[in-house]
């Protein structure tokens, strides 16, 4: 064998390596953010909740305020 052809099959060996170190590391780190994800999700959920309630509510508002207005007849202007 020369030494051209061991040299590059030591630094085949050694990237093939360290490739498969940062794989590793790379599916470490994602399964991590997953969990953050997820937390982050079921921390903010009552928050989201809570947004879609209040907005449903002044959906419900406004609409008895336009259900209002339009009893009124067309000329009635509303107090502000």
């Amino acid at each position: 064998m020369s030494a051209v052809v061991l040299v590059l099959l030591v630094v085949g060996v050694a990237t093939a390596g360290i490739m498969t170190v940062l794989v590793i590391a790379l599916v470490r780190h994602m399964k991590v953010l997953a969990g953050a994800a997820r937390d982050f999700q079921s921390a903010l959920e009552p928050s989201l909740a809570e947004i879609r309630r209040a907005g449903e509510q002044a959906q419900g508002q406004l609409q008895t305020l336009e259900e209002r207005r339009s009893g009124r007849g067309a000329g009635v202007r509303l107090r502000t």
